[in-house]
């Protein structure tokens, strides 16, 4: 009960203040929270209260304008197979059909290379630490380790 007189001889300082200073919005909250039905200045009051009402149409206009907004749609994504999969697979079934020996890097390298480049559309090969040097330069041991790669990820 204390408490509650407390709060109210706040509230009523804070009102008095309010209406010293000409703070409407002050003032008309004060006096809502009081409950007064006897207002000292009515222009006061109905100032603030108008001021409250236009500040909350104005932010529900903005909502509803905001809401209104056309929001850009993500299209889905299309599930496709990988690409490069689908060249794993092609240098899989080339490899099979012409008979490469990828378990031997020293072998065909002049075909590696080709399907190397055909089909996995390769045109340099990184050695050591992100050197890079042309499929045509590299020795026969990297360029059958890069086939074998290639063919081990196509699907048997």
């Amino acid at each position: 009960m204390v408490k509650q007189l407390d709060e109210i001889t706040r509230l009523e300082e804070q009102r008095v203040v309010a209406l010293q200073n000409q703070d409407a919005r002050a003032y008309t909250m004060i006096c809502d929270q009081l409950g007064l039905t006897d207002i000292e200045d009515l222009f006061l009051y109905d100032s603030g209260a108008s001021y409250d009402k236009a500040e909350k149409l104005y932010f529900s206009q903005l909502a509803d304008d905001m809401l209104k907004q056309e929001m850009p749609v993500k299209k889905p994504r299309k599930k496709r197979i990988r690409k490069k999969q689908v060249e794993y697979n092609k240098l899989r079934r080339e490899s099979d059909r012409v008979g490469i020996n990828v378990g031997n890097v020293f072998e065909d390298t002049g075909v590696k290379i080709k399907h190397l480049r055909e089909i996995m559309g390769y045109t340099h090969l990184f050695v050591g630490r992100g050197e890079k040097i042309r499929l045509e330069d590299a020795k026969p041991t990297r360029v059958g380790e890069a086939y074998k790669k290639c063919y081990d990820m196509g699907e048997q």
